[in-house]
């Protein structure tokens, strides 16, 4: 089994793979540089499976994940989650002395009031937290990078706990190619697309699944990418009742009236 990762190794990502595989020296893994190379290694049969960021408590879905997901014909067999936190690295003592700050485009986000300290800076996004180190390490002079709280560094200068919130966490998915027949379980992602917008559309998708008794955990738009004021739909649904067979009911019931892909299907965290 070969598995495609953010990379370079000591990404969350990897940290969060290293955690799910738990020393099973059997797996092989290979780094990309951005998600969606991670999830192009696994369409073009480069690697096995995938595991890429979802969502994060603190700066929501990764929508470029999302994105990928609902473009692929990729299938969420799984989820782990870890927690997450950040410290600033630097030579400098003083942040009036900082020109550049490097940061991952998603840690951006998880460290806004950080990186509102330093508005007036130039602020530069990285593809993963590693890069924004390495990117320092050629730049170490005059700058910051935002890097994983337990990354070794040869800074001079740190602080640690720089997030948001010190309660934040971040969902991974597991992905493979999709194998046809589902096996459903507690919970699953779908999305939902249409043909046209209408008054209550919406409220006619979510009424479907309070008649099953099916509970929405999260629910997101994004632009269908083919017209202008049309958005497809991701949901995360679970079974409130331990019933799998409603999820199945509830998923061919939708289907009668829109287009539907499942996404995933695995175990509540």
């Amino acid at each position: 089994m070969k598995y495609a990762v953010l990379g370079p190794k000591g990404t969350f990502s990897d940290i969060a793979l290293q955690k799910y595989i738990n020393n099973n020296k059997s797996i092989e893994i290979e780094y990309f540089t951005y998600i969606q190379d991670v999830i192009n290694a696994v369409k073009n049969d480069i690697c096995d499976r995938c595991i890429v960021p979802i969502e994060n408590t603190l700066d929501g879905f990764v929508t470029k994940t999302l994105d990928e997901i609902g473009e692929s014909n990729l299938f969420i067999l799984d989820t782990i989650t870890i927690p997450i936190n950040f410290k600033y690295i630097s030579n400098e003592k003083s942040l009036d002395d900082i020109k550049k700050v490097y940061v991952q485009f998603k840690a951006n986000g998880q460290c806004s009031r950080f990186i509102d300290s330093v508005r007036g800076k130039m602020i530069i996004d990285t593809e993963s937290n590693i890069i924004s180190y390495e990117k320092w390490l050629n730049d170490s002079k005059d700058s910051i990078a935002i890097v994983p709280s337990n990354l070794k560094t040869n800074a001079l200068y740190e602080v640690n706990d720089i997030c948001d919130s010190l309660t934040n966490f971040t969902r991974f998915g597991i992905l493979e190619k999709a194998k046809g027949k589902i096996n459903y379980k507690e919970k699953a992602t779908i999305m939902l697309s249409h043909k046209e917008d209408k008054p209550g559309l919406l409220f006619q998708m979510l009424k479907i699944f309070y008649k099953y008794n099916i509970n929405l955990t999260s629910i997101i738009s994004r632009p269908d990418k083919k017209n202008v004021g049309l958005y497809n739909f991701y949901l995360d649904i679970e079974q409130v009742d331990n019933d799998r067979e409603k999820i199945i009911e509830c998923i061919l019931s939708i289907k009668k009236k829109y287009h539907v892909i499942i996404l995933g299907s695995y175990k509540k965290a």
